[in-house]
């Protein structure tokens, strides 16, 4: 998984410029994602986002409509949903899918030239 990342870090970097963490302590960490939609608390200076689905799985969108059985992307523990602008960050909800509750990692990041 750390490759990925680092690949995925790579690409972003050759985008517009590198991206740095957010500070420590404002990233969403154990995130509970149910059968209620849940959004994410996104720091003021966040860009971009990678959210590792860590237990089961969960359905999203990227446009502020609420996902359902029928309506969104799945996805499955150890994907990673990257965010790749403010706009989706603001837009992302999620629900889990099935009958098992979710849990996720959400890790915020900037540009350096923002």
């Amino acid at each position: 998984m750390s490759i990925f990342k680092d690949i995925l870090n790579v690409l972003r970097q050759q985008e517009a410029g590198p991206l740095i963490p957010v500070k420590e302590g404002l990233n969403q960490y154990g995130l509970s994602v149910s059968s209620d939609v849940v959004s994410l608390s996104v720091p003021p200076e966040a860009t971009h986002a990678d959210i590792y689905v860590r237990t089961a799985s969960v359905v999203f969108t990227r446009d502020r409509s609420a996902p359902t059985a029928t309506r969104g992307l799945q996805a499955d523990p150890t994907d990673i949903i990257v965010l790749n602008s403010r706009p989706q960050l603001l837009a992302f909800r999620a629900l889990r899918q099935g009958g098992t509750d979710a849990t996720v990692d959400a890790e915020y990041f900037s540009r350096l030239n923002s």
